[in-house]
């Protein structure tokens, strides 16, 4: 079963969102679990914040201790057997955890906020990445992932962004996650976008963008599995 590892070491890229958001849309035809490699243990939470108002969970929310590389590799290889998809939710440092989650990967995400500073550390992030895939002697198939982006129209600095990682052809998912406030809100009550008190409209339109990232993420996957 498809293992995705949210990877970036630099903390506030939006990791934990985009494996929120990717485990809601998943959880509605398949079995998902998160396991949460964060310090910040924000997606236990959100879990607890859930369960505190008796709502059901919707996938499996497992904690993993983010400094103990070896107990990280069971816990992944134990959630892979029984669920269809298992994302993984690093902390922002490049640790012994983050190889070893690596070398489990079938596909590795690392979100970005659309800012030149961002794709310069997004340059360690797949460096990592490559050098695991040399350590574990496989490709660890990756792509970046634009973060909190306008949700209005395409920033002039997030096309010029697209435009420098397609020339340096580093690949993108064809998706960004944009900034809604829901995808802040979510957190704050344990809710699924679904399940929140907005208006038709902000709902709709964050759910639409919600579910078109997820299929774009499991599209490309499939294209990978397909080769």
């Amino acid at each position: 079963m498809p293992v995705i590892v949210m990877m970036n070491p630099k903390g506030g890229t939006g990791k934990t969102t985009s494996a929120l958001l990717l485990a809601q849309a998943l959880s509605k035809h398949s079995q998902v679990a998160i396991v949460d490699c964060d310090r910040n243990e924000n997606i236990l939470r959100w879990q607890d914040n859930r369960k505190s108002l008796d709502r059901p969970m919707p996938f499996a929310v497992l904690s993993a201790p983010a400094d103990d590389a070896e107990k990280v590799m069971d816990i992944i290889i134990e959630a892979e057997d029984g669920h269809d998809y298992v994302i993984v939710d690093l902390e922002g440092v490049k640790t012994q955890t983050a190889t070893f989650a690596l070398g489990r990967a079938h596909f590795v995400l690392v979100p970005i906020k659309p800012s030149s500073m961002e794709i310069s550390l997004a340059g360690v992030a797949v460096q990592h990445i490559k050098g695991t895939s040399k350590v574990f002697q496989r490709e660890i198939p990756f792509a970046i992932l634009l973060n909190r982006t306008n949700a209005a129209f395409a920033t002039h600095r997030e096309r010029e962004l697209r435009s420098q990682l397609d020339e340096a052809g580093v690949p993108m998912v064809p998706v960004t996650i944009m900034q809604r406030e829901a995808y802040a809100n979510m957190f704050e009550d344990g809710e699924m976008i679904e399940e929140m008190d907005l208006n038709d409209t902000p709902r709709t339109k964050a759910l639409d963008n919600r579910d078109a990232y997820a299929d774009a993420v499991i599209a490309m996957i499939q294209q990978i599995e397909g080769k």
